[in-house]
């Protein structure tokens, strides 16, 4: 990689803005059906009771063979094996015709946490996205990151670390409602499959008040995450009880450089 194949990757690098309004938005994780690396079935859903299963279909049938995942396509997410979303996305990715890649959720995040989904298609080009609940979480949680499925093919997954890329925010306005004190922003770094690291302390942000961050100038990065990994954003309660936060109001402008210089970002990876 050249110093210039850097730059250039830096100055095609579009903002792309990031809009929350309304609670239960959040995404956490896409998942996918990949029909060559399976039975090559032409239709794939998830569904998700929340704290109880996850239950795959292909083909409206539980799947097998080379689709098998789960027990007959149900796996139990309250079980330890993959109560957290580190270890539920490592499961599916250990099954060679579903793929997932992590969003705003963060490895120990339970996966209890999860908004309740009914059986709703994985197999397009940009998979199936996974929302946090909001009246579950105390928190409201997304990423600035290239990761992204660009197709169902097995080439289809392109990749924050495989390319390179450099996630970082310019500008974020975060407005929470909390019951709660403590109201807390916290930046993660986090590559997919290792434990997320976070940027700097935490700062405080008042309930019901527009907390700005970066607004001194927007052309420039305000925090940035490793190169590879995505950037998250988490607004969290900071109480023991973990108060609901409500009426989100959250914008975020990032920008993804691809210091591959095979593609660029120019839209949200969900």
């Amino acid at each position: 990689m050249h110093l210039n194949q850097i730059l250039e990757a830096r100055a095609l690098a579009t903002p792309v803005i990031h809009n929350f309004a309304a609670v239960d938005k959040m995404p956490w994780m896409v998942a996918q059906y990949v029909p060559s690396l399976g039975t090559g079935g032409s239709s794939a859903s998830i569904a998700y009771i929340v704290a109880s299963s996850m239950t795959f279909l292909v083909d409206d049938a539980a799947p097998a063979d080379a689709d098998a995942i789960g027990a007959t396509g149900v796996i139990l997410t309250s079980s330890s094996t993959y109560n957290t979303m580190g270890k539920l996305v490592d499961y599916i990715n250990g099954h060679a015709a579903w793929r997932a890649y992590l969003v705003g959720a963060l490895r120990a995040d339970l996966s209890s946490l999860m908004l309740v989904k009914s059986a709703t298609i994985c197999s397009g080009a940009n998979g199936l996205t996974f929302y946090a609940d909001s009246s579950a979480s105390a928190e409201h949680s997304l990423a600035i990151s290239g990761e992204k499925f660009v197709s169902n093919a097995a080439s289809g997954h392109v990749k924050d670390a495989d390319d390179f890329c450099e996630n970082e925010m310019l500008y974020g306005a975060f407005n929470v409602t909390s019951a709660s004190a403590g109201i807390g922003l916290r930046y993660y770094s986090g590559k997919q499959g290792d434990t997320e690291t976070q940027i700097g302390s935490t700062v405080t942000v008042t309930t019901a008040t527009n907390k700005e961050q970066g607004e001194v100038n927007l052309t420039v990065p305000f925090v940035q995450a490793t190169r590879g990994q995505r950037l998250i954003m988490r607004v969290i309660d900071l109480s023991t009880t973990g108060t609901e936060l409500t009426s989100p109001t959250i914008h975020v402008i990032g920008k993804t450089a691809v210091l591959a210089n095979n593609r660029t970002v120019d839209a949200i990876n969900y």
